[in-house]
C-alpha cells in the first residue's frame, strides 16, 4: 500500500498517517477529480491533486512498471466537464452543445503532447513520458518535480534579486528557442508554471496551451488568457501568435519575480500604460537589463522582442538579428554612421529612441539631389519612406559622416552640416512619431471591435477608476452587507423572487413576451429573511431558520423531505443537473445536492439522486466545518465554505489567498475586494463587492463583467448605476438599486421593461 500524497510505500498497512510526509494515506480528492487510488492505463496509481487550471487537473502519481513518482495531467476543460467520482471516474460534457468543442479540445491535447515529448530531453521543461486516453477524456504522464512553483517561492521567501533571476532563466530560454524553431509555442508562461527544484534550477510546466503554429497563419489559434501574464494578441481571436507571444509571458514572469508584482493586464495597457519600471519599485536591477525586460513587456507585438534568441542576445549583450526596440522615454540619438552609395551617400541612425523607441535604417536608395531616410514603423510590416529634399544643398551636395569632415571641405562646414541633419532628423522623427502614434490608436480602436463585442466594448471604454481609497483596506464588512442583501432576492431559470418588506415572498416568471405575476400558497409565505431560486422550485428560509418550500418546479421526488430535518438556517444553497455515466449508459441520472449553512455556523448536506434515492446522512461531508460565514460550489458539484476568519473548507479546493467573500465558486473577491479566479480578466484596478456569473458589482455602483470566456453571458449592464447588489443566472441578470427597486438585464428590450414595470409597482 501506498500514500495517496507522497506514493511512498507504508511500512504499515491501513496506516492512517504516512510516517514520511505526515498526511493522511487515503485522503480523497474533490468529487469531480479522480479517486486517489485510481489505476490508469493499468499501469499508473493515481494519488491527491497537485493543481487544477481551466484545461485539466494535475495529480500525483506512480509508475507501477518502471516503480517511480510521476505526474498525471488530465484533460478536463473547465465549465463544460462533469463528474461525480463515487458513481464513477468517466468524464461527461454538462452542455450537450459543447460535446464537439470538448472532442477538438482532446485532440488538441493528445497532439500537442505528442509535439512537446520531441523536447522531453531538454533541460528547461518537464519530460513528458507517456500520453493516452481513457475515462472519456486523455492524460499525459510526465516526470514528477521536486520543488515548488514560483508563485509559492515567493510568497514564502520573498522577492528574487534580478540579475540571478536572468541568469536561471537562460537554459529555459534556450529551450523555447528551440521548440519555437520546430514551431511550438506554449502560450500560457507563469509563475505558478514554472517549477523551482531543489537544486536550484526551473522547468516549464503544464503544456496544455501549447500549440503548433504557423508563422503565416498564427492568428487562428485559441485563447489562454492569465491575467498580467497574456499578452495583447492572446485576448483577439485574430491575433498573430508566435514566439513572441511566449517572449512576453516570460518576461512578465520576470517582473513578477523581482518585483512580487504582476504586471497590468495586457489589455488595460492597451488603453492608458501604467506599467512602472522595476527600478521605479526599488528593485535593484542593471540598466541593460531593466531595458531588455520592458522591451520583452511592449505591449504591441511588432514592437517587441521577437524571439527568445533576441531576449537572450539583449540579456548577454550580444547583437542578435532584426534586434527590435522597446520602450523608453526619453528621445537620445546615441550614434550616426555614413554609407556610401555612388555618388550619394545614406545616414543611419543607431539606436535612434524615441518616446516609442522608432529606430531610423538606413537604404541605398537615395537620388542625386535627395537624401532618404527610411524608418521601420513599428505599426507596419512595411516600411515607410520620407524623402528630404537638398538636405545639404548649401553645401553642394557636400557627403556628411559623424566620424570626419569630407576631404577639402573646412571642418566649421562639416558642423554646420551636422547641426542642420540633426534638426532634419529631429522633424523627421517627429513627424513620423504623429503617424505612428495615430496609426496605434486607430489599430487599438480595431483590435478592440473584432474580438468578443460586448467584452472588448467595455474594455475599450474602460478607463482606470481614480481609487481615493486605501488599496489595501479591509472591505470584508461592506462585502458581507452586500451579501446579505443579495439573500432577499434571486434568480433562476425562467423565476425571479424577492422578500418584500412585510417578510413575504413576490414570484414571477420571466420569458420572452414578457413577465408574468405568480401566486404563492400564503402557507409557509411569511417572516422570511432569506429567498432561493433554485431549478428544483423556490426555497425560502425564516427568520427562525426554517426552511420552506414555496414553489417547486419538478415532480421528479418530494421536495420538502430533502428539507424535513434541517432547522436553524442562515442560508442555503441548492444545485440539481442531469449526469450521463458514458461507461455504463446514456440514460440521465437526475441529481440534486444541498447545503444548509447554520446559524451557529455549521453546515450540513443532502443529495437526491434518482437512482438512489434520498441521502440525508451528509454525503458532502461537511459535518465537521465550524465557523463558516457563506457557502458555494466548486464546479457545481463540490461544496466551499468560507470561514469566519477568511479561509476556505476544504482548505486545498482553490486557493491559497485570504478570501472575503464567495462569489461563483470558481470567481472569487479578496477582502481588499481584488477578485480572482479561472478565466478572469481586467480586475487589478477595480474593487468588488460581489460577484454573480462572470460580472462583479464595483464600489461605485456600477457592474463590471471579469471574464472574456465565451461561455459567459453577454449582459448589457453599461449604463447601469446606483445598484446595491446582483443576482444572475445563464439568461438573466438582476440588480437592486440604492432605491430598493429592481432592474433587469436579459437581451430584450421589451421584457426589460417589462419587468421593471411590474416588478416595482
Amino acid at each position: 500500500m501506498r500514500c495517496c500524497n507522497c506514493m511512498r510505500k507504508l511500512p504499515v498497512k491501513n496506516a492512517d498517517y504516512c510516517p514520511y510526509c505526515g498526511k493522511k494515506t487515503n485522503e480523497q480528492n474533490a468529487l469531480h477529480r479522480l479517486s486517489a487510488g485510481t489505476v490508469l492505463h493499468d499501469r499508473y496509481l493515481v494519488g491527491t491533486t497537485l493543481g487544477e487550471g481551466g484545461f485539466g487537473i494535475t495529480y500525483v502519481g506512480f509508475d507501477k512498471t518502471l516503480e517511480m513518482k510521476v505526474a498525471v495531467k488530465e484533460y478536463f476543460p473547465s465549465g463544460i466537464s462533469t463528474r461525480i467520482n463515487t458513481v464513477s471516474n468517466a468524464v461527461s460534457v454538462s452542455i450537450d452543445k459543447q460535446k464537439d468543442v470538448f472532442d477538438i479540445g482532446k485532440e488538441n491535447f493528445l497532439r500537442e503532447a505528442r509535439s512537446v515529448a520531441r523536447f522531453s530531453k531538454e533541460s528547461g521543461i518537464v519530460d513528458v513520458r507517456d500520453f493516452f486516453t481513457e475515462n472519456n477524456t486523455a492524460y499525459i504522464v510526465m516526470e514528477f518535480l521536486d520543488g515548488v512553483d514560483l508563485n509559492k517561492y515567493i510568497r514564502k521567501n520573498g522577492v528574487m534579486e534580478a540579475k540571478q533571476t536572468f541568469e536561471i532563466m537562460l537554459p529555459l530560454m534556450r529551450t523555447l528557442e528551440k521548440m519555437h524553431r520546430q514551431n511550438v509555442i506554449h502560450r500560457d508562461i507563469s509563475p505558478d508554471n514554472i517549477m523551482r527544484q531543489d537544486d536550484g534550477t526551473l522547468k516549464l510546466m503544464d503544456f496544455g496551451a501549447a500549440r503548433q503554429f504557423s508563422r503565416e497563419e498564427s492568428n487562428s489559434l485559441s485563447v489562454v488568457l492569465k491575467p498580467g501574464y497574456a499578452p495583447y494578441e492572446q485576448y483577439s481571436s485574430k491575433g498573430k501568435q508566435g514566439p513572441w507571444t511566449d517572449v512576453y509571458a516570460l518576461c512578465a514572469t520576470i517582473y513578477k519575480c523581482i518585483t512580487g508584482e504582476t504586471p497590468p493586464d495586457s489589455l488595460d495597457r492597451a488603453i492608458e500604460d501604467d506599467l512602472k519600471k522595476p527600478s521605479e519599485l526599488g528593485v535593484s536591477i542593471p540598466e541593460n537589463l531593466e531595458n531588455t525586460l520592458l522591451k520583452g513587456l511592449a505591449v504591441h507585438a511588432q514592437n517587441r522582442l521577437q524571439s527568445m534568441d533576441e531576449l537572450i542576445s539583449a540579456i548577454e549583450e550580444k547583437p542578435a538579428a532584426d534586434m527590435k526596440s522597446g520602450i523608453k522615454e526619453e528621445s537620445v540619438i546615441n550614434a550616426a554612421e555614413t554609407l556610401k552609395n555612388d555618388e550619394n551617400e545614406t545616414i543611419t541612425a543607431d539606436d535612434v529612441e524615441t518616446a516609442e523607441n522608432l529606430t531610423l535604417a538606413a537604404d541605398d536608395n537615395e537620388t542625386d539631389k535627395n537624401k532618404t531616410i527610411a524608418a521601420d514603423d513599428p505599426d507596419y510590416d512595411t516600411q515607410r519612406t520620407v524623402s528630404v529634399d537638398s538636405v545639404a544643398s548649401a553645401q553642394n551636395n557636400a557627403n556628411l559622416t559623424a566620424d570626419e569632415p569630407k576631404k577639402g571641405k573646412k571642418t566649421s562646414e562639416t558642423v554646420i552640416g551636422l547641426v542642420v541633419l540633426f534638426i532634419l532628423l529631429c522633424g523627421i522623427i517627429g513627424f513620423i512619431m504623429s503617424q505612428v502614434t495615430s496609426c496605434s490608436k486607430e489599430k487599438t480602436t480595431a483590435a478592440s471591435t473584432t474580438e468578443s463585442d460586448e467584452y472588448n466594448k467595455e474594455s475599450a471604454t474602460a478607463t482606470t477608476p481614480p481609487l481615493t481609497e486605501d488599496l489595501n483596506r479591509d472591505l470584508t464588512a461592506e462585502i458581507d452587507a452586500v451579501s446579505d442583501l443579495q439573500k432577499t432576492f434571486s434568480v433562476c431559470g425562467d423565476r425571479f423572487a424577492y422578500i418584500d418588506s412585510g417578510g413575504k415572498a413576490k414570484l414571477f416568471e420571466l420569458n420572452e413576451t414578457g413577465v408574468k405575476r405568480l401566486t404563492l400558497s400564503s402557507a409557509g409565505n411569511s417572516d422570511l429573511s432569506v429567498i432561493r431560486c433554485t431549478g428544483i422550485g423556490v426555497v425560502g428560509i425564516k427568520k427562525n431558520g426554517e426552511p420552506v418550500f414555496l414553489e417547486k418546479s419538478t415532480d421528479e421526488f418530494d421536495c420538502s423531505s430533502l428539507l424535513s430535518s434541517w432547522s436553524g438556517l442562515d442560508d442555503i444553497s441548492i444545485t440539481a443537473y442531469d449526469f450521463i455515466d458514458p461507461s455504463k449508459s446514456q440514460t440521465p441520472s437526475f441529481i440534486v445536492t444541498a447545503l444548509g449553512l447554520r446559524k451557529d455556523g455549521t453546515v450540513i448536506s443532502a443529495r437526491y439522486h434518482s437512482k438512489n434515492g434520498l441521502n440525508l446522512n451528509d454525503p458532502l461531508e461537511v459535518s465537521g466545518w465550524t465557523n463558516i460565514k457563506s457557502i458555494s460550489w466548486h464546479w457545481r458539484i463540490n461544496p466551499i465554505g468560507l470561514k469566519k476568519n477568511g479561509t476556505l473548507v476544504p482548505e486545498r479546493t482553490y486557493m491559497d489567498d485570504i478570501i472575503a467573500s464567495l462569489g461563483d465558486g470558481d470567481i472569487m473577491i479578496k477582502k481588499n475586494g481584488t477578485a480572482d479566479g479561472i478565466g478572469i480578466t481586467n480586475t487589478s484596478n477595480y474593487r468588488y463587492l460581489a460577484i454573480s456569473n462572470g460580472y462583479g458589482l464595483k464600489t461605485d455602483g456600477t457592474v463590471k463583467k471579469l471574464t472574456s470566456s465565451d461561455n459567459s453571458k453577454n449582459y448589457e449592464v453599461s449604463d447601469w448605476s446606483g445598484i446595491t447588489a446582483i443576482d444572475s443566472d445563464h439568461d438573466f441578470m438582476v440588480g437592486k438599486k440604492s432605491d430598493g427597486t429592481f432592474i433587469l438585464a436579459s437581451g430584450n428590450d421589451a421584457l426589460n421593461r417589462s419587468f421593471i414595470s411590474i416588478v416595482n409597482s
